[in-house]
């Protein structure tokens, strides 16, 4: 496993964390490139060393869990893949429920959690 990829538990299945999730990654983004935020942010040091950027690229990929990410990585490499991976910073997210691809759309376009849009589906 790359060592900046979040080892997981032995166990498939994880725990939702349900303060630190997909929803905190708008304001997460917008302050480190230095704009003040309304909304909840992840822990520092989440998204890797907590510093501003001139640049920040957000790779949202649709239906892409970890599980997938760690089988592209490992078992069957895709070598632009394995590039991010090595040169970035890979954090697991807990998705918002319900988990679809409007929810999330919309709150990387937003900043808003599912709670505060109401779009669900």
């Amino acid at each position: 496993m790359p060592a900046n990829l979040v080892p997981l538990n032995a166990s498939p299945l994880i725990r939702p964390d349900w303060q630190n999730n997909f929803a905190c990654l708008p304001a997460t983004l917008a302050s480190l490139l230095g704009c003040a935020q309304q909304f909840p942010e992840l822990p520092p040091g989440r998204l890797g060393p907590a510093a501003q950027y001139e640049a920040v690229a957000l790779i949202f990929v649709d239906a892409f869990g970890l599980r997938f990410l760690k089988h592209f990585t490992e078992n069957d490499p895709i070598p632009a893949l394995c590039s991010m991976v090595k040169h970035g910073t890979l954090s697991p997210l807990s998705s918002q429920f319900p988990s679809t691809t409007a929810v999330h759309v919309t709150t990387i376009n937003t900043g808003l959690s599912i709670a505060q849009s109401g779009v669900c589906e």
